[in-house]
């Protein structure tokens, strides 16, 4: 088994501090791995450490090319919402909007926010 899958599996197993050492792990044997960055992410968040899981969410985004990245995006802004930086999860949510993530959309339409991917926003 890879490490981004053995760090899956421990998440599901709520072994989040496990799952973060695969991650790193896989993030060791290859610094440019999207997934890696993702899986840490989302497991530092599970813990309640939003200013880690932002921090790989942000190194995740500039590995990532192209509309892959609207993932990126949205992941991170729940994890500025987690915080309570709702400004910044706003702005994250948008960015993967207007990569054409449509749950982000209802995402900030849930949130009170009215947004057109074409950049015309106000708050509802």
């Amino acid at each position: 088994m890879d490490y981004e899958s053995e760090a899956m599996d421990l998440i599901g197993q709520g072994n989040y501090d496990g799952a973060i050492a695969a991650a790193t792990r896989a993030i060791s044997d290859d610094p440019k791995t999207t997934v890696g960055y993702g899986i840490r992410a989302m497991a530092y968040s599970k813990k309640n450490d939003y200013d880690s899981a932002i921090a790989d969410n942000t190194k995740q985004i500039t590995l990532t090319t192209g509309e892959n990245r609207a993932g990126c995006y949205y992941s991170r802004g729940g994890n500025y919402l987690g915080k309570g930086d709702d400004d910044k999860a706003i702005a994250d949510y948008k960015m993967a909007a207007d990569l054409g993530l449509s749950r982000a959309l209802k995402k900030l339409e849930d949130m009170g926010v009215k947004y057109n991917p074409k950049g015309d926003s106000s708050i509802g």
